[in-house]
């Protein structure tokens, strides 16, 4: 059976009628060389050859087909064509010519050998496609993804020396919470190997120490959910290193170059931080209890000065003696919410929770210490007919600070409003002054311990605690406290508070 190459042979020599219309009718630029020849030299080439080069017929006829390649003559291409041409094999290849005017293409280049009836070589064959904007596309995508590359790992380069940087113990997790990497400050921290860790269980890490459910819970809803978490706190005994307090931070992080997000696991060892928390709170508690000691002396001496004082008609020694008992009891009220906000810090909150009937237990507070501001009217409105599960002693201290809080910085104004009612499942609770007002940004600051406005450090006494106590108290009974400011001049407080919720306060 003839081959398709002995097919072609026998055309060229006896129909060549046949085998002209079939290559002038082709797209493709194709010539055909005669091995014979030296240097084998070109012998046809079709009108889409010279439309492809730029060359006329007689231009071409005679020359060697490597008169296209320029001044290249040491690419890869040339050397596997001039290898197939030796051994008389096919051969596909992109190989970059120059046209007549010197502008340069690419093209897909077939060759081929045809071979007599002897099957001796003969001629060659060679069918050229212009390519140029394929290899073009496919240059610039390689130039892009060689660019993305370099910025990919200039940009792995950068997030790697802020992971190491970072002076916190730093965990990278997968969607499964192995981990991937570590940073050396968690390992120097944990007195681990990166190597040891990687790609092995958050929870077989430093001997199951991370392998606490509610922390699982949460790194596993990081991904699925966008939800990052934080704050969370933790405890363990860790061979070696001792009980320590870990606080967690965790979030998703998205990276270009990597077809799956990750988890970045940041903590913060709060150990030293909440032994002296608890070493504060033992000597605010223990300071509190010692100033009130005498303290309660001193009221209770004040008090029968009063009554003596009273019997004789003094009224100048009455008056100050009641001064005195007023001071008295603002440093009462100061060294009880002092010991108050130790007790919030350390955890040791007493819950005593009891049905409360806040309008009448409001009214109380309101009537007991109207006598100690003689130049503000306490103006009450309570309607709210509510029971409340509460602490009295914490509600008394609500309604004292942001009182108190009222008349201090409204020093010329005459009454402070105070209105408690219900707004469907809430109860709110509104106290009102006409004084300096807070300024915008400081409407969040206020709230933190030990925070003095700047507009009232040098005039008015205090410590910055009032609020802080407010705002942990009203934490406590999951409810809101926000500062508004009135439209004329003065500010309100309006602290809303669950009427349903659990009782555990």
């Amino acid at each position: 059976m003839k081959n398709r190459e002995t097919i072609i042979a026998g055309l060229l020599e006896v129909n060549s009628a046949i085998f002209l219309q079939a290559m002038e009718g082709s797209g493709n630029g194709i010539v055909i060389t005669d091995s014979r020849l030296p240097d084998n030299p070109i012998i046809y080439c079709n009108e889409a050859f010279e439309q492809l080069t730029g060359y006329t017929l007689q231009e071409i006829i005679g020359r060697n087909c490597r008169f296209l390649q320029g001044e290249d003559n040491h690419s890869v291409a040339r050397a596997l064509i001039a290898e197939a041409i030796a051994k008389g094999e096919k051969i596909g290849v992109d190989i970059k010519n120059y046209r007549k005017n010197g502008e340069a293409f690419w093209n897909h280049l077939i060759i081929a050998p045809l071979r007599d009836v002897n099957n001796n070589i003969i001629h060659f064959i060679g069918i050229q496609e212009d390519v140029t904007a394929i290899i073009s596309a496919k240059i610039a995508l390689e130039e892009d993804i060689a660019n993305r590359n370099l910025q990919l790992q200039a940009s792995e380069f950068y997030l790697d020396s802020i992971f190491e940087t970072i002076r916190e113990p730093l965990l990278v997790l997968d969607g499964s919470l192995r981990v991937i990497s570590a940073n050396s400050q968690f390992c120097k921290t944990f007195e681990l190997k990166n190597e040891d860790i990687a790609g092995h269980p958050l929870t077989e890490i430093s001997n199951g120490a991370w392998n606490v459910p509610a922390l699982l819970e949460l790194l596993r809803n990081v991904l699925p959910t966008k939800n990052p978490f934080e704050g969370f706190e933790m405890q363990h005994d860790f061979k070696g290193l001792g009980r320590k307090t870990l606080m967690l931070n965790a979030r998703q992080v998205h990276h270009h170059g990597i077809g799956q997000d990750r988890i970045l696991l940041a903590m913060e060892d709060v150990t030293l931080l909440r032994m002296n928390e608890q070493r504060k709170a033992e000597f605010i508690s223990l300071a509190s209890h010692e100033i009130n000691t005498p303290l309660t002396s001193m009221k209770g001496y004040l008090q029968l000065l009063s009554r003596e004082v009273t019997k004789r008609g003094d009224e100048r020694l009455k008056g100050s003696l009641e001064a005195a008992l007023r001071s008295a009891g603002r440093l009462e009220q100061t060294t009880s919410t002092l010991l108050e906000i130790a007790k919030f810090q350390s955890g040791s909150v007493s819950k005593n929770p009891s049905p409360l009937n806040v309008d009448g237990f409001v009214e109380q507070i309101v009537n007991k210490i109207q006598p100690s501001y003689q130049n503000h009217q306490l103006v009450l409105s309570a309607n709210s007919d509510t029971a409340l599960n509460i602490s009295p002693k914490h509600l008394e201290q609500l309604m004292f600070n942001l009182i108190d809080n009222a008349v201090k910085f409204s020093p010329d104004a005459d009454q402070v409003e105070i209105a408690v009612s219900k707004k469907e499942d809430h109860l709110e609770i509104k106290v009102t002054d006409r004084g300096i007002g807070v300024a915008s940004e400081e409407k969040e600051l206020i709230f933190q311990q030990f925070y003095r406005g700047a507009n009232v450090d040098s005039k008015f006494q205090g410590l910055g605690i009032g609020l802080y106590l407010c705002k942990e108290i009203v934490d406590q009974l999951h409810g809101t406290i926000k500062v508004l400011r009135n439209e004329e001049e003065g500010t309100s407080f309006v602290v809303t508070l669950p009427i349903n919720d659990r009782d555990d306060h």
